[in-house]
């Protein structure tokens, strides 16, 4: 199986779980069949976040930082969720928008 189905199989077994912690007894030899789940025990929002998750990516990246005589090399992460965090959550909270404009 895929590194992908396999997150998607713990983030399911996760989301019954915090659902329904009480009414759930399941065996930790015997896997969940993730087809058999309907759509009433994991909410749609929570499935799609689920899926979405998943595509997010991550670079290494090595940077050569400048500074007059000074230079040095290190690595960078890339990181391509940041902008989807700022999506769902609405505005930024990095950026502050200011209406003065430059000249």
């Amino acid at each position: 199986r895929s590194l992908k189905t396999n997150d998607l199989t713990i983030e399911a077994k996760l989301a019954l779980l915090q659902l329904q912690p009480q009414q759930l007894k399941i065996s930790p030899t015997m896997p969940i069949e993730i087809s058999n789940i309907t759509e009433t025990k994991i909410p749609t929002n929570q499935f799609l976040q689920t899926i979405s998750k998943l595509t997010f990516q991550k670079w290494f990246s090595i940077v050569t930082l400048s500074v007059e005589d000074f230079s040095t090399n290190t690595v960078a992460l890339i990181d391509s969720d940041a902008d989807v965090n700022c999506i769902k959550k609405g505005n930024s909270t990095y950026i502050t928008h200011k209406g003065r404009k430059t000249k």
